[in-house]
């Protein structure tokens, strides 16, 4: 067992000027929920990319240095009841919009824990990352007394989950990239668009690799240590060896953002084939099947469906899961199936269709559609069990 650890920084590249701003950020952020009631029972930490040390630097046009990814927060509490857990959540959830026009990024506060709590949910990506590297803000050092598992011993649904999270990020880019955005040349001229795209193809990437690591059980928590696996293993025949190119320009976005090394218009359609051959290669690995017969929906879903690693808790609990959180149990032949795998063949079936789209020559608002019904409850569906 690896033991938790705090980061010495916030940034990939140590940059001045974003350290000393997230932690001014940080020490008026302790300052304010001290103030708080029940703060001396709650524990906050900084996670995601800053947490770790891994977050990204953006280098404005008049040469300023900013903040670019979302501050992601976490509290866990220790013999706090639950209603006053709820009251400390809205508290935060108050607060957070003064921090977000300070920094100019998303912060974001995930809802008051209890430490027994994480210790149930450790097995999944999220908090084995919050587990290896975090900041603590205030508050008692929770943390410390859980034992952070080895990267490698990560569920394979895990690696599947974060397929699913990262398609969806492609399919929202590609609905943004389908609006009417473009000028008389066809060239995007909203920024905000250009930057949403731009931002969740490279995720898809990272994702894609991260994915395939943690199905041969090599993932490692440090993001520069899973670059060099994966430019080490595409010099050689492997599912990194046309992936390897898209991680290494994910890596250098995620550290140095910049929306002008790419047009994601034309770009999209590379990445929603990376995600695909990805998807086969992912399945392949995790079954003991033949990627090469794997290129339908309906090949993914009969291999995914009927092997053990993919059942999750078991098939009751699915189907409990499924029927009180959808309130139906339509179809029935699939209520009993784990709900991310569920997710991930109707997304496949979705980016498989828009792929095969642009493919044979039709404009990306065609390729796309209308926002019918089946992409309404798909994303409906994400929001419920993602």
């Amino acid at each position: 067992m690896n033991t938790s650890q705090t980061t010495e920084h916030f940034t990939a590249e140590n940059d001045p000027a974003v350290e000393q701003a997230i932690a001014d950020m940080l020490r008026r952020l302790a300052d304010d929920i001290h103030r708080l009631a029940d703060s001396n029972r709650v524990a906050l930490y900084l996670g995601g990319g800053y947490g770790r040390g891994e977050g990204g630097v953006l280098i404005t046009q008049d040469g300023r240095h900013l903040p670019y990814n979302d501050l992601d927060f976490f509290a866990f509490s220790k013999g706090l009841s639950s209603a006053r857990r709820r009251a400390f959540d809205n508290k935060l959830a108050a607060i957070a919009p003064a921090y977000e026009k300070m920094t100019g990024v998303s912060v974001d506060f995930a809802p008051v824990k209890t430490i027994s709590k994480l210790c149930c949910e450790r097995h999944t990506l999220m908090y084995q990352e919050l587990l290896h590297k975090h900041q603590l803000v205030c508050g008692p050092d929770l943390l410390a007394e859980v034992e952070c598992p080895d990267a490698h011993e990560l569920p394979v649904l895990e690696a599947l989950r974060l397929l699913v999270n990262r398609g969806m990020g492609l399919l929202f880019a590609t609905q943004r990239l389908a609006a009417p955005h473009a000028d008389d040349e066809g060239h995007i001229t909203d920024d905000d668009v250009i930057d949403f795209a731009v931002r969740n193809l490279h995720k898809a990437a990272l994702g894609a690799g991260d994915a395939l690591l943690i199905a041969q059980k090599r993932y490692d928590y440090s993001l520069e240590r899973r670059l060099v696996i994966i430019k080490y293993d595409a010099h050689a025949t492997s599912v990194f060896t046309g992936l390897a190119p898209f991680y290494q320009a994910a890596r250098d976005f995620k550290v140095q953002p910049g929306t002008q090394r790419m047009n994601p218009l034309e770009k999209l359609p590379n990445y929603l084939e990376l995600w695909l051959n990805t998807a086969r290669n992912f399945v392949a690995l995790t079954t003991d099947r033949s990627a090469a017969v794997l290129e339908t929906t309906q090949q993914m879903s009969e291999c995914l469906y009927g092997h053990p690693s993919f059942i999750g808790r078991s098939p009751m609990v699915n189907a409990l899961r499924w029927f009180v959180k959808t309130r139906t149990a339509s179809p029935l032949r699939l209520l009993f199936k784990n709900p991310t795998v569920r997710l991930f063949i109707y997304l496949h079936e979705m980016l498989h269709d828009i792929h095969r789209n642009l493919v044979n020559g039709q404009p990306l608002s065609q390729a796309f559609g209308t926002m019918d019904e089946h992409k309404q409850e798909l994303i409906r569906l994400w929001g419920i069990f993602n």
